[in-house]
Order: structure tokens, then C-alpha cells, then sequence
């Protein structure tokens, strides 16, 4: 049986009305570094991760939108992030339950692009 990884890559359909706020969530608020940016897709990174955001007027709208992916994020300090991420806005969500991923912790937050 052939063998899967999974890549350090992941692309995400989003409306470019939600753009600019992904855009400085993904650089401000979580550090990541900008590699592309045009009016048909961004591409930022995070360490050996890369986010692809493809700009299309067809993508899903913001309720169905933030139901999206989810996305693990790991800190070294979890409070700091968090305060980090809610004062950009970013709604409080109940957290997965813990037997999906044991022995982590988190905290729940929906941003744009991920939730």
C-alpha cells in the first residue's frame, strides 16, 4: 500500500472581502511572514507551514466560511496568544472535545480562515 504524509501546505477559498482582516491576522496577530501577495492569492508562512489564501467572489460566505478548517495552534504561551487573538476580534467557540486530540491544550477560537 502506498504511504501518505501530510504536506506543510494548505489552501483556503476565501471572498476578498475578507482580505485585509486576513491579512493582518495571519502577519500581526500570529507572526506569520507574507511570500505572496496579489489580488489572487496570498500565501503566508509560519515557520515550514505555508497558508494559500485563493481570492474568489464565489467562495463561501462568512457563516459557512469560519466552519471552514480546522487549525491546531501550538504556543509556548497559551494565555498570551489567546488574549493576542481575541483583541483582534476573533469570537470564543466551545473547544473540540478533548478525546478528539488527548493530551493537548487549548483554548476555542473562530478566526477567518480557520477556526
Amino acid at each position: 500500500m502506498a504511504k501518505v504524509i501530510l504536506g506543510n501546505h494548505t489552501a483556503v477559498f476565501a471572498a476578498p472581502s475578507e482580505r485585509d482582516r486576513i491579512r493582518k491576522f495571519y502577519s500581526d496577530v500570529l507572526g506569520c511572514k507574507v511570500r505572496v501577495k496579489t489580488d489572487e492569492v496570498d500565501r503566508f508562512q509560519l515557520d515550514d507551514f505555508h497558508f494559500c489564501f485563493v481570492w474568489q467572489s464565489t467562495a463561501l460566505d462568512e457563516s459557512y466560511f469560519l466552519k471552514a478548517i480546522y487549525l491546531e495552534l501550538q504556543t509556548d504561551n497559551i494565555e498570551e496568544m489567546k488574549q493576542k487573538i481575541l483583541a483582534f476580534g476573533v469570537k470564543k467557540v466551545d473547544a473540540r472535545p478533548a478525546s478528539l486530540f488527548p493530551g493537548a491544550r487549548r483554548t476555542g477560537v473562530q478566526a477567518r480562515g480557520h477556526q
